[in-house]
């Protein structure tokens, strides 16, 4: 698996070592098991037994991806008439209009990734004055079911996620600290022997701000919190995957949201994460601080830290506000990933980096790879 750059963008490109020469099936095997933001958008045949590799077996993916990009690319198609639709779509995802065909997927043949399919949706809205949701546009869906769509004005929104305005009412946010130092921090302090860096990195910052921090376990947000200075901490919401908090455990909900000022963030391909990114935009304007994830989800991998999702760089450029780095460690071995009850006590390191700024022309894949390096160099 290696990053090709295609029409601007880098793309993920799989190099096949097989003696099959079905690559399609391969990787559309491959694809159904990986979320939305890691589909393999193309592929190649390796015309060799191996790869080429160093002294240690290391692959040299260097050479893989010279080879690659001096392929000759496959003869044009014939070309057939554009639509509205198609020249839509090739203002996304830069491709070809004439060559946009209606058995085309719009995640596999076209790389239309997370986030090309909100400015797709967007540009539908304007286009041609339909609503429609970002979760009807999944990893299987051609041009030619968009287009079926579009022209039949069968589009039918998802179910719109819910979030909690009264948890940010004047009652909530003076009733929250005393909640949280009374049925909280103390039992926190009891399970981890918490250690914080970077202290320093927060004095100058006023709010509102993003905190972005990895995530290992259930016990991460409330440690955060309380890592958090409390003149930051005062005007905090923390955005939290849909799925788990409020889809399997609801009744938990309203006390995450009392204690914690969490609100759902739609972060799977079937929720619509538009109106999250708008709710946390509106935060934003009333001066609110929020705490993001911007793996997306937990990271049950066993590695420190999982790729970053690419609404990070949507967040950090569209918002125009600091982005702060951050890193827990510690909290996988004392409340393991989708455990409830801690296994063992043990010391938690949180470590904050500091504040990254982005000018409104910064690309978003850019910005995320600043972010997720500056996280992993906190990482060490």
């Amino acid at each position: 698996m290696v990053g090709v750059e295609r029409e601007g963008r880098t793309v993920i490109h799989a190099v096949l070592l097989s003696d099959r020469a079905d690559g399609d099936a391969i990787v559309a095997q491959a694809n159904r098991r990986l979320a939305s933001h890691q589909q393999i958008m193309s592929w190649s045949l390796w015309p060799e037994a191996d790869f080429p590799r160093s002294a240690t077996r290391k692959v040299k993916k260097e050479d893989i991806i010279r080879w690659i990009t001096t392929q000759k690319a496959p003869a044009p198609k014939a070309p057939v008439a554009a639509t509205p639709l198609t020249r839509l779509i090739a203002q996304v995802t830069r491709a070809d209009p004439l060559g946009i065909e209606d058995s085309m997927r719009l995640v596999a043949d076209l790389h239309l990734d997370s986030l090309l399919r909100i400015e797709l949706v967007g540009r539908i809205e304007e286009e041609f004055n339909l609503a429609i949701s970002e979760n009807q546009i999944t990893d299987t869906t051609t041009v030619g079911e968009l287009r079926s769509l579009v022209e039949e004005r069968q589009v039918r929104s998802a179910p719109a996620l819910r979030y909690p305005r009264w948890s940010l009412a004047g009652w909530c946010r003076r009733l929250r600290p005393a909640v949280q130092e009374i049925g909280f921090f103390p039992w926190l302090s009891w399970l981890c022997d918490l250690h914080v860096e970077g202290l320093e990195n927060l004095q100058d910052l006023d709010g509102p701000v993003i905190f972005m921090p990895n995530h290992r376990s259930y016990l991460d947000g409330p440690l955060l919190v309380k890592a958090i200075p409390r003149r930051l901490r005062a005007k905090l919401a923390i955005a939290a995957a849909y799925d788990p908090l409020y889809e399997r455990f609801p009744k938990i909900a309203p006390l995450a949201d009392l204690a914690f000022n969490t609100y759902p963030f739609g972060t799977k391909l079937s929720e619509n994460i538009k109106p999250s990114l708008e709710f946390t935009g509106s935060l934003l304007d009333d001066d609110w601080n929020v705490l993001v994830f911007p793996e997306g989800g937990l990271n049950r991998s066993g590695l420190p830290m999982t790729p970053l999702r690419g609404g990070a760089g949507i967040l950090a450029v569209e918002m125009q506000v600091p982005i702060v780095p951050m890193v827990i460690d510690g909290t996988e071995r004392i409340l393991p990933p989708d455990l409830l009850m801690p296994r063992r006590r043990g010391r938690v390191d949180i470590r904050f980096g500091k504040p990254i700024t982005f000018a409104p022309s910064d690309q978003y894949g850019e910005a995320t790879r600043r972010i997720e390096q500056a996280m992993g160099e906190l990482l060490g």
